[in-house]
């Protein structure tokens, strides 16, 4: 398979696919860009062929292909504390601010990202799409409450969803 080249959704600079930690890929899925004032992942839409997307619910199929591609990836399992990240949601004509989505989980966020991707669980922000993983923290003492505080933080710049 041939690497495929990518830009950066959000600096546009040109990315290699490659795991967790940075290292090329052959897996044309997963992209982490390398610029310090960047430094986002996110998922390419081949991965979704992966899956059955009309199986939302987490079939035993869909479970292992999963868990395949977080392995092959190198994505590390999660920490023992839960987490909370910050999904760039896809934009609309009209919107006057860009849209993230707050939320927290037990998995590692990158794991996450691709349950919202494929519609696993997905999380509540209506007919958007999650374009990339903008900000995690992992092993979060009190992750809902901090789930909450981002999101209040990040509501002067954007417009928030999740954050329970």
């Amino acid at each position: 398979m041939n690497l495929k080249m990518q830009e950066c959704i959000k600096c546009r600079k040109k990315l290699s696919p490659s795991n967790f930690y940075g290292t090329k890929s052959k897996l044309n899925y997963l992209y982490k860009c390398s610029d310090s004032n960047c430094d986002i992942f996110f998922w390419h839409q081949d991965v979704l062929k992966e899956f059955d997307l009309n199986d939302s619910s987490g079939s035993e199929q869909n479970m292992n292909t999963e868990k395949n591609i977080i392995k092959k990836l190198k994505i590390p399992k999660g920490y023992g504390k839960r987490s909370v990240y910050v999904l760039k949601l896809s934009e609309e004509k009209e919107d006057k601010k860009e849209f993230v989505y707050v939320g927290e989980t037990g998995n590692h966020p990158l794991r996450r990202y691709l349950n919202h991707l494929r519609g696993h669980k997905k999380g509540k922000y209506g007919k958007r799409h999650p374009t990339y993983l903008l900000h995690f923290e992992l092993s979060v003492q009190d992750s809902k409450q901090r789930e909450k505080d981002l999101a209040k933080e990040l509501k002067s710049l954007y417009e928030v969803k999740g954050g329970h």
